[in-house]
């Protein structure tokens, strides 16, 4: 599999901590602590919402990973 960029959310359910992952990543533009889902950028939480409804350690190409329910990754 191969995406543009990952980037790790980490989240408590109230806060959104989004950064890249890896040493090829060229957009950084996403990453930031955001203060709720609604404040996220539309192309991460798009994604996220698909991803929230996963079990752990699941995977859908294309989309990203969760790992468990605080902690993803979002494949850009």
């Amino acid at each position: 599999m191969s995406y543009g960029t990952w980037y790790s959310v980490v989240t408590d359910r109230k806060t959104f901590i989004v950064q890249p992952i890896g040493r090829e990543y060229v957009d950084n533009t996403l990453s930031g602590n955001y203060d709720t889902f609604e404040s996220l950028p539309d192309s991460i939480q798009s994604k996220l919402s698909v991803l929230r409804i996963l079990e752990d350690e699941d995977e859908i190409d294309g989309i990203g990973k969760r790992h468990n329910s605080e902690s993803y990754w979002v494949y850009i």
